[in-house]
């Protein structure tokens, strides 16, 4: 068994440049995940951010780097309601729906990774590709699937392109 304990996020419109989700005194955030690999665990952003694209990047985690994730956000165009609006900005009609793996799922080529095991095209069991990292993809009745790094060591990530900027509100994260 094995699961991610703890997390930070980075989010940007430049997966070559993206910034680190920061308190308000200006600290890296390190969300804590899972502590068992069937719960989910819940992780509300302090401040929403816009963003395309979303990177969590592991920082502790029990046997090896697995996870599966979600991110909670506005399909539509403007902010949260939690969030000041310019007078010239829409407020959303859906927010808080899921981004990965909701209604409108974003496509399996727009989620990436560091690596993930096995990383082989000849091998016969792909089992723990970055698509897999869906909060709601099992790959069997027992609840296994999900991402799994090859390595385990703190350059692993895994990252959602949203397609363009939406508004993130939580992080989710189970196994």
């Amino acid at each position: 068994m094995q699961w991610v304990t703890s997390y930070y996020l980075t989010y940007g419109n430049c997966p070559d440049d993206l910034d680190v989700y920061r308190d308000k005194n200006d600290n890296p955030v390190i969300f804590k995940a899972n502590a068992d690999r069937d719960s989910i665990k819940i992780n509300q952003l302090a401040v929403p951010v816009s963003a395309r694209y979303f990177r969590i990047v592991p920082v502790s985690w029990h046997n090896h780097i697995s996870m599966r994730a979600d991110l909670l956000g506005c399909l539509g165009e403007g902010k949260p309601d939690n969030t000041p609006t310019p007078v010239d900005r829409v407020v959303p009609q859906k927010c808080g729906e899921p981004l990965v793996s909701g209604k409108k799922p974003i496509p399996d080529r727009e989620i990436s990774a560091s690596s993930f095991y096995p990383n082989s095209k000849d091998s016969c069991c792909l089992n723990h590709q970055p698509y897999r990292a869906r909060l709601n993809y099992t790959t069997d009745p027992n609840g296994n699937g999900g991402w799994s790094s090859l390595n385990n060591d703190n350059k692993q990530w895994l990252q959602f392109d949203l397609g363009k900027d939406r508004w993130v509100m939580c992080c989710f994260s189970i196994h």
